[in-house]
Protein backbone atom coordinates (compact mmCIF):
# COMPACT_ATOMS: atom_id res chain seq x y z
CA UNK A 1 0.00 0.00 0.00
CA UNK A 2 1.47 3.38 -1.17
CA UNK A 3 1.04 6.34 1.27
CA UNK A 4 0.77 9.70 -0.47
CA UNK A 5 2.32 12.71 0.93
CA UNK A 6 0.05 14.82 2.84
CA UNK A 7 0.53 18.75 3.29
CA UNK A 8 2.40 19.49 6.52
CA UNK A 9 0.41 20.31 9.47
CA UNK A 10 -0.06 23.90 11.11
CA UNK A 11 -0.20 23.30 14.86
CA UNK A 12 -2.55 26.72 14.51
CA UNK A 13 -4.21 29.01 12.27
CA UNK A 14 -3.12 32.75 11.47
CA UNK A 15 -5.94 35.24 12.17
CA UNK A 16 -5.85 38.89 11.65
CA UNK A 17 -7.87 41.15 13.65
CA UNK A 18 -8.90 44.53 12.23
CA UNK A 19 -10.69 47.29 13.68
CA UNK A 20 -12.51 50.04 12.39
CA UNK A 21 -14.07 53.02 13.69
CA UNK A 22 -17.38 55.27 12.09
CA UNK A 23 -16.83 58.78 12.80
CA UNK A 24 -19.97 61.00 12.89
CA UNK A 25 -20.19 64.68 13.20
CA UNK A 26 -23.87 65.86 13.49
CA UNK A 27 -25.48 64.21 10.37
CA UNK A 28 -22.08 63.46 8.23
CA UNK A 29 -19.76 60.36 8.03
CA UNK A 30 -16.18 60.30 7.80
CA UNK A 31 -14.95 57.93 4.77
CA UNK A 32 -11.44 57.47 3.80
CA UNK A 33 -10.65 56.57 0.37
CA UNK A 34 -7.73 53.80 -0.48
CA UNK A 35 -5.14 55.16 -2.70
CA UNK A 36 -3.82 51.76 -4.06
CA UNK A 37 -8.13 50.38 -4.62
CA UNK A 38 -9.93 53.77 -4.78
CA UNK A 39 -12.28 51.83 -2.72
CA UNK A 40 -13.99 53.45 0.78
CA UNK A 41 -12.48 52.80 4.09
CA UNK A 42 -13.26 53.74 7.38
CA UNK A 43 -10.39 54.92 9.84
CA UNK A 44 -8.44 52.09 12.10
CA UNK A 45 -6.37 48.81 11.01
CA UNK A 46 -5.34 46.21 12.63
CA UNK A 47 -3.91 44.83 15.71
CA UNK A 48 -0.48 44.67 15.97
CA UNK A 49 1.24 41.11 17.05
CA UNK A 50 2.38 42.99 20.42
CA UNK A 51 -1.03 44.18 21.49
CA UNK A 52 -2.53 41.06 22.49
CA UNK A 53 -3.09 42.45 25.62
CA UNK A 54 -3.79 46.35 25.01
CA UNK A 55 -7.48 47.63 25.17
CA UNK A 56 -9.26 47.57 22.37
CA UNK A 57 -9.67 51.21 22.72
CA UNK A 58 -6.09 52.15 23.22
CA UNK A 59 -5.17 50.25 19.63
CA UNK A 60 -8.26 52.66 18.09
CA UNK A 61 -6.70 55.57 19.43
CA UNK A 62 -3.61 54.71 18.02
CA UNK A 63 -4.96 53.71 14.50
CA UNK A 64 -7.15 57.31 14.59
CA UNK A 65 -3.79 59.10 15.20
CA UNK A 66 -2.27 57.19 12.67
CA UNK A 67 -4.53 57.69 9.86
CA UNK A 68 -6.57 61.52 10.99
CA UNK A 69 -3.40 62.97 13.67
CA UNK A 70 -3.49 63.39 16.99
CA UNK A 71 -6.20 66.23 16.89
CA UNK A 72 -9.31 64.34 16.12
CA UNK A 73 -11.60 64.37 18.70
CA UNK A 74 -14.16 61.52 19.25
CA UNK A 75 -16.31 59.03 21.74
CA UNK A 76 -16.56 55.90 21.86
CA UNK A 77 -20.14 54.33 21.57
CA UNK A 78 -20.79 50.55 21.55
CA UNK A 79 -19.65 48.12 18.93
CA UNK A 80 -22.50 48.52 15.96
CA UNK A 81 -21.59 45.15 13.93
CA UNK A 82 -18.59 42.84 13.29
CA UNK A 83 -17.83 40.77 10.41
CA UNK A 84 -15.43 37.60 9.31
CA UNK A 85 -14.11 37.12 6.08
Amino acid sequence: MEIKDSPPKIPFATYQVGLKILLKKEDKFLFLIDSSTGFLDLPGGRIDEIEHETQLTEIIAREVNEELGENIKYKLGKPIFQFRR
